[in-house]
């Protein structure tokens, strides 16, 4: 009996179990959001939806490693870091689809966000606000918070973003040998940033030609001061001396932010140099000084590496007077006195200088010939026999077109032809 209850009681114990596990089916209660994981990708079962942002912001930052942008809210002044990936929209202000190195900073968006992980889903420059590229004319205030650009004056405040590339600096650090984009809203102007900057170029060894002149490109000119410092846009330059009988030229790498040094002693050249310069003047008769002493420009004249005054003066017509910089073995410098030359045409590098000193224009009284040599604003005149050629024709015009009596085609014909003539 003991045997036979212990096997009733273990059967007893089996059925308990298995009318428990008969109840443990699955149950239909409707949709559920469950989140999985295929080849390491999440994948969710729910549709993501999109939540956009309706304030401005400017792009304050790009990490392309992490993959996150970084933002200034306009509207709050508050930064915000969003991540994006693959798949985030980039769009230029016109809608057409744009890289993500596009969103430099300072660029005016705004955002749309994947709303359950705030990941970036579109970004987009804004419609509303406009952009100035290639600025080279510009002026601020710090303490009126004004920005003008050219001769329009706009305003900002303290979220104003300053970049200089992808860097973050003060606006007191911007100066006008800077190129700058700007961006803003209306008259309001929200982000700065220097697409040319500018870098230093920093004279040492200058003993030998302290009062002589340098000039970058042939075009700007100074005069050369003890261990003397130019703040100069970045870009290469052709850089040359000349003062004091030497000479001589190099070319310069200026980057941005940084200090190039030149040693003056190590292109001046050991000995003093002379140019042979031969002129052309257009007018007989007419006289040239060079450092204030009367020369005879029929022959050719030797002068030594520098800067030297020359003018020349001649009956009916207004002096002609250049800085002349000189730096080159021979020059020939034809000289216009009959049009309206501004410069001389010569053998590079030696030039007239232009831009620190006085003068550099050329002017005429009377003029017996329309050529202009090298001249940039050509110009002649008419003289008094022509304009009442003129004149008489304009009359003729006048009275054969009012006349009560009809005029033969040819007579006016002949009129006409008589103002082109």
């Amino acid at each position: 009996m003991k045997q036979s209850g212990k096997h009733w009681l273990f059967a007893l114990v089996i059925f308990t179990i298995l009318v428990g596990l008969s109840g443990c089916g699955k149950k239909d209660d409707g949709p559920v959001s469950m989140k999985g994981y295929a080849s390491g990708i999440e994948t969710a079962t729910e549709e993501e939806t999109q939540v956009e942002e309706r304030s401005l912001y400017t792009v304050s930052g790009v990490d392309t490693t992490l993959s996150t942008m970084t933002f200034l809210n306009i509207d709050t002044g508050r930064y915000e870091q969003y991540s994006y990936t693959d798949g985030t929209i980039f769009k230029d202000r016109h809608g057409s689809l744009i890289s993500a190195a596009s969103m430099v900073p300072g660029k005016v968006v705004t955002l749309t966000l994947r709303d359950k992980d705030l990941i970036l889903d579109k970004v987009e420059q804004s419609a509303d606000a406009w952009e100035m590229d290639d600025i080279g004319k510009f002026s601020y205030d710090e303490e009126n918070q004004i920005f003008t650009i050219g001769s329009t004056k706009y305003s900002y405040n303290e979220e104003l973003q300053i970049f200089s590339g992808d860097t973050a600096i003060e606006l007191s650090e911007i100066t006008g040998q800077d190129t700058l984009r700007i961006q803003g809203i209306d008259r309001k102007v929200l982000s700065v940033s220097v697409t040319t900057g500018h870098g230093v170029i920093q004279l040492v060894n200058t003993q030998a030609l302290e009062g002589g002149w340098l000039s970058l490109n042939h075009k700007s000119y100074y005069k050369i001061t003890e261990n003397m410092q130019l703040e100069v846009p970045e870009g290469t330059y052709e850089l040359t001396v000349a003062g004091n009988g030497y000479g001589g030229s190099t070319e310069v790498a200026v980057t941005r932010d940084e200090q190039t040094s030149v040693d003056v002693d190590s292109i001046k050249g050991e000995d003093p140099k002379y140019c042979t310069l031969t002129f052309a003047v257009d007018v007989a008769g007419a006289l040239m000084y060079i450092d204030g002493s009367q020369v005879d420009y029929t022959q050719p004249l030797q002068l030594q590496y520098g800067i030297h005054s020359i003018q020349i003066t001649a009956d009916g017509y207004d002096t002609w007077s250049k800085r002349l910089y000189v730096n080159s073995p021979e020059a020939q410098i034809e000289i216009a006195l009959s049009g309206d030359d501004t410069g001389s045409t010569e053998t590079e590098p030696t030039e007239a200088a232009a831009g620190n000193e006085e003068d550099t224009t050329v002017e005429h009284k009377h003029s017996d010939s329309t050529s202009n040599s090298g001249g940039t604003n050509s110009s002649s005149g008419s003289s008094s026999s022509d304009s009442d050629a003129y004149r008489k024709a304009l009359s003729e015009i006048i009275d054969t077109l009012t006349s009560n009596n009809n005029s033969s085609t040819s007579t006016l014909n002949q009129v006409v032809n008589s103002l082109t003539n």
